[in-house]
Order: structure tokens, then C-alpha cells, then sequence
């Protein structure tokens, strides 16, 4: 498939379409993770380790295959065998398909200087050239292991994020705008940063307008960072997707609700925490001035704001959980375990964590807010109003002390 055939790349990439298991059973007979969200830990509990870990080899007398064993250990504990297994497998699947011009482009050092060259800009103002393959020049069978290998290496509502957000870059390629700034939902690349493997650490970079995430691999975990998310427009009319779908031959597992909000969580969420912490809390969380941009956006590794806002270690344990909950939304893109070993870190650094707002607090206008930690730095921005169908909405997710894989 090409640019020039773009219902095609829609049906596969609009999506909250044909279930992620659905994909991974194609590629591979590996169990596959569950669908249900991931819900943020209670602030009741202590931070706990996953011991959701496969079978062991016994380490044997020489030091070569106990240190193996140690790395086996170290992978089996972070994420398990069977969320590791079908992402390896299926990164080598698709990278197989490949020629070598494609493969040439694709695959990079770990270390690669390359690894920041991302941007939430579309295709015709970005001043430099993205890494990786571009989705809009593969062929069928690449682009359904493409998606077979994304379905493996994110949460079911990460793929549906992702996806949701190449539609919205479909509606914006019928303006008359389309051609002098690159909108186009063929205009997104996949690029992987070492060579996959369950011991070794490996990268992947899936991006283009309005997004661009980053997923390193190391030690058996999968971190998620920098990850910019964003869409324009914000509401997409479901029934139009339907009819691709219908047209092309698909069945998509509609909602039923007539549109697709890929933030409509995130805002409802976001308004559910400011309004219900208490009066001084609420006061402190409130800062006067708003940023023109994501402060740690495009271009700003390595930056760290001032601390803003309202200290949650002064809320109560039902204001902590709304907060954890809000969140969640962002990590919950990561696969199960890993989303939840990320939420039992960020939890057990929850006093030193802040909350700053702008904007009305009724959902009717534009709005900002911050989360930030000492590892951890959400930012969220409405261009406009809340709940407009023509929302343009940017948002930033960082782990500043494990930037690309590499702390």
C-alpha cells in the first residue's frame, strides 16, 4: 500500500477497530495481555515488585550462563515472559519484511544521536527528516505486521490512542491545507534503536503530527520516554470510520457513541481533580499565568520547570488517588505490568509530586495543567476551548530521569 490508496491505510490505522488480540493472534500463538485498563495503585497500599515472572532455567556453575540466567531473571521480573516474548517476536517479524533500502532506514544504533529527532510539527514544516520508514510506503503485509507488532509493545488503549490520532490526521489530509504542510495519515514512521531481543537493550520510536513515542527496553522493563500526544481535530465523527471500514470489507467493534475523543478522559479527569480538592489546596493549585507551549515539549529534553502548584502531600487520600487515577491515562499506555510497576514508582514519590492548573474549572474554556515529580513531568494543553469538535490539543509525558531507556 501507498499514499496514493489512503482508505486503505485509514481502515487500518483509524481505529478502534478490530481488537489488539485480534492482531497479535495473527503473528503469533504467545499469550496476549489483557484489554481491561489499568488502574492507578491505591494510596493505601505500599509500592509493591512484580512477581508475575515465567519459569527459570537453574543458573549453572559458570559464570557466562549465571550471568544469563541473572539477565533472564532480571527481564522475567519486569515485565514476564509472556509481554516480552510476542514483542520480540513480533519486531523481528516485521522487521523481516523489510528490504534492505527500508531496513537501511529503520534500524539504528541504541545510542544513535538520531533518538531526539522527533516532533509533534506535520511533515511540511518540520526542518528535519523523521527516523525510521515511512507507514505510507509499505506494503499490506508490512503495515499488518507493523500493527501486529505495535499491539504487542502498548496497552490495547495506547494502540487505540495511537490510532485514534492518525484518523484525526486523516480528517485534516481532506483540507486545503493538506498538501503544503504534510497532513497526511500516511506521514507517521516507525524507526527501532538496537536490535530487538529479551536480554539486550533495544528502542522503538513511532511518530509524525501530533505524535511521537518513545519505548526503550532494558533490563526487562519497557519505559515511556519522552512521549508527546496530541490530536486535532479532537472529536471525530465514529460513523464516517464505520463506513471505511464497511466499504473496505472490515467489522469494527464500534463504541456506539457517534464520535471518538481521544482526551475526553484526560479533560474529565483533569476537571474531576482540581474541583475536588480542598479550598486551599484548590488555591495553591491554581497559577495566574500559561505557558504559550508545552515546556517540555519538542526540543526541550532535558528541561525541568519550576515547581508550580499544590503539593499532594498535603491532600487527603481520596485526592491522591484522583490524582494517581489522572495519571494512569498516560502510563496506561504502556503494557499492564510495566504501566503498573511505572504507577508504583510514581506513587511512592506522591508527597514530593505537585499539581498546577490554569484556566476556568467548568470545562468551558482553554485550559493547562501540570504534573511533576521527581520523575515524572505531565503537561496537558487545550489551543482553545474545552469540547470544541475542532480542539487542537497537545500533551507531554516524561520520565526526566530516564529519558530514551538510557538512565
Amino acid at each position: 500500500m501507498n499514499c496514493c490508496l489512503p482508505y486503505k491505510l485509514r481502515i487500518a490505522l483509524a481505529s478502534v477497530l478490530l481488537p489488539a488480540t485480534l492482531l497479535v493472534g495473527c503473528m503469533t500463538s504467545a499469550p496476549v495481555s489483557s484489554a481491561e485498563p489499568v488502574p492507578a495503585p491505591s494510596t493505601t497500599r505500599a509500592p509493591t515488585t512484580s512477581g508475575e515472572n515465567g519459569e527459570m532455567s537453574p543458573a549453572a556453575a559458570t559464570s557466562e550462563v549465571g550471568e544469563q540466567t541473572q539477565q533472564d531473571e532480571q527481564v522475567s521480573a519486569g515485565m514476564g515472559e509472556e509481554e516480552l516474548a510476542p514483542i520480540v517476536s513480533a519486531a523481528i517479524d516485521f522487521i523481516g519484511l523489510l528490504d534492505a533500502q527500508q531496513k537501511e532506514a529503520a534500524l539504528l544504533p541504541f545510542d544513535s544521536n538520531k533518538r531526539p529527532n522527533w516532533s509533534n510539527l506535520p511533515a511540511g514544516m518540520l526542518p528535519f527528516d523523521r527516523n525510521g520508514v515511512r507507514i505510507g510506503d509499505l506494503s499490506d503485509n508490512q503495515l499488518a505486521a507493523m500493527l501486529a507488532f505495535l499491539s504487542t509493545t502498548m496497552s490495547p488503549a495506547g494502540l487505540e490512542t495511537v490510532t485514534a490520532i492518525v484518523a484525526a490526521e486523516a480528517v485534516l489530509s481532506e483540507s486545503q491545507n493538506a498538501g503544503r504542510l504534510g497532513w497526511s495519515e500516511g506521514n507517521y514512521w516507525l524507526a527501532f534503536f538496537g536490535t530487538p531481543s529479551p536480554t539486550e537493550p533495544w528502542a522503538w520510536q513511532f511518530g509524525g503530527h501530533h505524535l511521537a513515542v518513545n519505548m526503550s527496553i532494558s533490563d526487562g522493563r519497557i519505559t515511556m520516554s519522552p512521549a508527546f500526544i496530541g490530536v486535532e481535530p479532537s472529536v471525530i465523527d465514529e460513523a464516517a470510520v464505520d463506513e471505511i471500514f464497511a466499504t473496505l470489507g472490515g467489522d469494527r467493534a464500534s463504541a456506539g457513541k457517534g464520535t471518538v475523543a481521544p482526551f475526553a478522559d484526560e479533560i474529565e479527569a483533569g476537571l474531576a481533580l482540581v474541583n475536588g480538592l480542598s479550598a486551599a489546596a484548590r488555591d495553591a493549585a491554581l497559577v495566574s499565568r500559561r505557558p504559550n507551549g508545552l515546556l517540555t515539549g519538542a526540543g526541550q529534553d532535558g528541561v525541568i520547570p519550576e515547581l508550580q502548584g499544590s503539593q499532594a502531600s498535603s491532600w487527603g487520600s481520596g485526592q491522591q488517588q484522583a490524582l494517581l487515577d489522572l495519571v494512569s491515562l498516560w502510563v496506561g499506555m504502556l503494557p499492564p505490568r510495566n504501566a503498573r510497576l511505572r504507577m508504583d514508582e510514581i506513587e511512592s514519590n506522591l508527597n514530593d509530586t505537585y499539581f498546577a492548573w490554569h484556566g476556568p474549572t467548568d470545562g468551558a474554556g482553554a485550559i493547562y495543567f501540570r504534573i511533576q515529580g521527581p520523575d515524572l513531568i505531565i503537561e496537558f494543553l487545550t489551543r482553545g476551548p474545552v469540547g470544541a469538535n475542532n480542539g487542537h490539543y497537545h500533551s507531554i509525558y516524561r520520565d526526566p530521569t530516564n529519558e530514551y531507556g538510557q538512565h
